[in-house]
């Protein structure tokens, strides 16, 4: 995921576009991605036509407008005595959209698998300090999850990826936390995210405290990793491959000759 905060007149918008665009480029290594744009201010409207309050009827380039729902957002947080109710929102949004584009229900309940499709799984290599260094961002916080079956898997099945989200980012910038009852996406189930942004919560003590003093008991500093060998990365993929395509020929030709004996 990438989050994208700016000032008004800032090009957020047209940021966002444009990193849309590449990520769902066919010339990205290993193909393109899955990518859909998720904004805060859509969940305030959300809220606000839940609650029967007035939507601004100028421009949405108006800086009137901006303002309007700058004061809708502190309403909402003010109204639920939640300043995480605008977060939550959009974690539960990507959930629900997560689960959506694998053909699920929202309240699919407990973790939405992946399907194997490109959702971004990054490796514990990654080189999160060049970011650092030049701006980009300002911390990253990783949180793992012991339990989590399903990304040591990922490098054999999805191209450049690896299996942070349990094992941490090697990066000495990275803080790694991991958390003994997480599995896979347990972080977005429902009550999670806002009990990590709650005062004192994890989410929110990294988001407020200086960096130099954050501190959690759970945190921890990963070992070395390198991906398996690129041999057995190929093979696991192909045969992966080779396996459903004939997974996919029996299954057509039992259904060819159910119909076949049926019309004879």
């Amino acid at each position: 995921m990438f989050g994208l905060v700016g000032h008004v007149g800032s090009g957020t918008s047209t940021v966002a576009a444009t990193l849309c665009e590449l990520l769902k480029s066919p010339a990205l290594g290993g193909g393109s991605y899955d990518t859909v744009i998720l904004s805060a201010r859509e969940e305030i409207e959300s809220w606000a036509n839940q609650t029967s309050r007035p939507l601004p009827k100028s421009d949405r380039l108006q800086l009137e407008t901006d303002v309007a729902y700058q004061d809708l957002g502190d309403d909402m947080r003010q109204s639920t005595q939640d300043n995480s109710v605008v977060a939550s929102a959009l974690i539960k949004k990507v959930r629900s959209t997560r689960a959506k584009a694998m053909g699920l229900t929202a309240d699919v309940g407990g973790a939405v698998v992946p399907d194997g499709k490109r959702r971004a799984y990054i490796r514990p290599d990654f080189d999160w300090s060049s970011y650092l260094r030049n701006g980009r961002i300002e911390a990253v916080l990783c949180q793992c999850g012991a339990r989590d079956w399903a990304v040591p898997f990922a490098q054999f099945f999805i191209p450049n990826t690896g299996p942070a989200g349990r094992h941490g980012f090697i990066d000495p910038a990275v803080i790694n936390v991991r958390d003994g009852q997480y599995g896979h996406s347990t972080a977005f189930t429902a009550g999670e995210p806002a009990r990590n942004l709650a005062r004192g919560g994890r989410w929110d003590r990294f988001l407020q405290e200086p960096l130099a003093t954050f501190s959690d008991p759970s945190r921890f500093e990963p070992s070395a990793w390198s991906p398996v060998s690129a041999l057995i990365r190929h093979f696991t993929r192909v045969s992966a491959i080779l396996l459903l395509s004939a997974t996919a020929l029996v299954l057509v030709l039992l259904l060819v000759r159910l119909l076949w004996g049926r019309i004879a």
